[in-house]
């Protein structure tokens, strides 16, 4: 099983966040708007982060949403108040 912290209303969000931010972004570049691409390139991190079930930052601060069983050992461990 791969590593997960992000659990399933918070992959939902992410997803449609993601999506809305990239097809604005595109949607701006195509009307001739340099400023697209802030809001495509932001999309993708959001939008990967969703379907990979994976968000680096939580891991950096032992948070995770995801189930109990699904969860990074470093994240279990972090919220068990285990030594790492």
């Amino acid at each position: 099983m791969r590593c997960r912290n992000v659990g399933g209303v918070d992959r939902v969000l992410r997803a449609g966040i993601g999506v809305i931010l990239l097809v604005s972004g595109l949607a701006l570049l195509a009307s001739g708007h340099d400023d697209g691409w802030t809001f495509a390139i932001i999309g993708v991190p959001v939008l990967a982060s969703a379907v990979l079930g994976f968000c680096p930052p939580y891991l950096l601060f032992g948070f995770s949403t995801a189930k109990p069983s699904a969860r990074c050992a470093c994240v279990r461990a972090t919220q068990d108040g285990a030594p790492r």
